[in-house]
């Protein structure tokens, strides 16, 4: 997670759990971070509050990382996942792009539950 204490905080629920196998961990992550230790992950989420310069750094060297960012991240670019709040709820985007440049595989079950999706 990069961003403040309160979505790093939100995240933290999910510590433990499985899917598919792996176990998910939160890792608070910052301008201070190197690179390299990103390599361990499988999905950073970046919130509006994060260092634009060391997120676009992060999109860039992005290879096996699934990015996400939350809604009002659009400063930072164009994430391989987006959530989106609209009234009560919370849909996400997917770019294939950005999965196919990260080379990512993007499952059919995941792009169906997309509220949009751009190839």
């Amino acid at each position: 997670v990069m961003g403040s204490r309160q979505t790093e905080s939100a995240f933290t629920q999910f510590d433990g759990k499985l899917v598919k196998g792996l176990t998910i961990k939160t890792v608070r992550v910052s301008p201070a971070t190197d690179l390299r230790e990103l390599r361990r992950c499988h999905v950073i989420f970046v919130d509006a509050t994060a260092d634009r310069d060391v997120v676009a750094e992060m999109v860039r060297q992005s290879k096996g990382l699934l990015t996400a960012f939350g809604p009002n991240g659009e400063e930072h670019g164009d994430p391989c996942l987006r959530l989106v709040k609209q009234a009560d709820a919370l849909f996400f985007d997917i770019d294939l792009k950005c999965t196919r440049r990260a080379e990512l595989e993007v499952d059919a079950g995941l792009i169906s539950l997309a509220r949009r999706v751009r190839k």
